[in-house]
């Protein structure tokens, strides 16, 4: 099966954390996001992917090459000039897929779900399009999506479709992930050059009754948009709160070259990256991300961190995120609502 990933976004909500690294680069556990993403799909037999590139492509080219070591065929639709957005970018390269189903999702997440079953959904109820949902509370805050027992959506962004039951428009809502499965056809719907898949795509298809799925995902979903999901969607899986299926990666220990004071501490709820050094009396977790070849300083303390490769920080730290370039953001994680996975308490 074939697949397509999302990278060209500018990463915007990530503030100067986002200067350094377009956001499919940030490491979640020490890997990159976007390689947890090709992880996933190669997991569920989707070995031929396509990433499109804008902000920082060159970069993602250099992590991901031709995709040999991470068991898939990956190549590139580089977009110049301009970007074209979540659907102009996936229409631009629609000959890539032939006319064949395929799966689109953004290079910013990390998720447990069993595309199989998505898949199979899919086709059950003869959807153009399946949008992958998870229920939220706070969905109407993002643009609530309601699914009938079948599987159909009948209501889309809080509107309920023509001739729709009160009972089925009264179903849970949910918010989608930003994981499709497409048909081709679909995608011609389209407008040609830079547009918005939902509201170019999905909006217009959901007014004229074109059958639209949503197939709901109760595992684990975390989105890497702020600084303080960033934050927290690496303390999801250093606490086992979260989880990636197959991780590309372990999310917690010492790496064996990494070096450990022997007054040093180091959490089991920790990470610590190759080449990183931990100097006399400094404390590292609960709830720490230390990346390759970062130094934590004497006595320092440092709890619901990360501190990313080649970064130092030699002063206490709590809820904060030393990023690429070796600059202090803070991080308030209060600001982490329910979307898209569970919050660690504190």
């Amino acid at each position: 099966m074939k697949g397509m990933i999302l990278a060209a976004g500018f990463g915007t909500r990530l503030g100067e954390l986002g200067i350094d690294l377009p956001k499919p680069l940030f490491p979640v556990c020490n890997v990159p996001l976007i390689r947890w993403v090709v992880s996933w799909l190669v997991g569920n037999g989707v070995d031929d992917i396509l990433v499109n590139l804008h902000h920082r492509g060159e970069l993602i080219k250099q992590e991901l090459g031709r995709g040999e070591e991470l068991g898939a065929r990956i190549s590139y639709s580089e977009e110049v000039g301009q970007i074209l957005g979540t659907g102009g970018g996936v229409k631009r390269v629609l000959s890539h897929f032939g006319n064949e189903t395929f799966v689109l999702v953004n290079g910013k997440i990390v998720v447990d779900l069993d595309l199989g079953l998505a898949l199979e959904a899919h086709r059950r109820i003869g959807a153009l399009a399946t949008m992958v949902l998870k229920p939220d509370p706070d969905a109407a805050r993002w643009g609530a999506i309601g699914v009938d027992p079948s599987g159909h959506v009948v209501r889309f962004l809080g509107r309920p479709a023509a001739g729709t039951s009160t009972a089925a428009t009264d179903a849970q809502e949910h918010m989608f992930t930003g994981i499709h499965i497409l048909e081709p056809a679909f995608v011609r719907r389209l407008p040609d050059g830079p547009c918005c898949i939902v509201r170019a795509g999905y909006g217009p298809g959901f007014d004229h009754g074109v059958p639209l799925g949503g197939h709901v995902h109760e595992g684990y979903f975390w989105d890497h948009s702020t600084p303080s999901r960033f934050l927290q969607g690496n303390l999801n899986l250093v606490t086992g709160r979260g989880r990636g299926r197959p991780a590309p990666g372990p999310v917690t220990g010492v790496a064996p070259d990494a070096e450990v004071h022997a007054s040093a501490e180091v959490d089991s709820l920790a990470l610590v990256g190759a080449g990183a050094r931990i100097a006399a009396g400094a404390r590292v977790g609960p709830g720490v991300v230390i990346g390759p070849g970062a130094e934590v300083g004497a006595g320092a303390h440092l709890t619901r961190a990360v501190v990313c490769g080649g970064a130092a920080v030699t002063v206490d730290l709590d809820s904060g995120v030393v990023g690429p370039g070796g600059k202090l953001t803070p991080v308030d994680l209060s600001e982490v609502g329910p979307r898209s996975g569970p919050a660690l308490p504190g």
